[in-house]
């Protein structure tokens, strides 16, 4: 498991928005691994290591590192 620093809140309905809005909203961070709830959604804090495989990260996620 990789320690990287997720911010996790509540998810926000951002389809048809203009620009690169935030999908989450009241975010605290946290270190991985997490447990998130019933309609939460989670962000990596800096990306500038590892990367999501899919995003938005719903679930279970896997991180690839940007050097690969």
């Amino acid at each position: 498991m990789l320690p990287v620093s997720a911010r996790v809140g509540q998810a926000v309905d951002v389809l048809g928005k203009a620009g690169d809005p935030k999908s989450i909203t009241g975010g605290h961070v946290h270190t991985t691994p997490l447990l998130m709830s019933y309609g939460e959604k989670a962000e990596l804090v800096t990306n500038d290591e590892y990367e999501p495989l899919l995003s938005p990260m719903e679930g279970f996620v896997i991180l690839k590192s940007k050097a690969d």
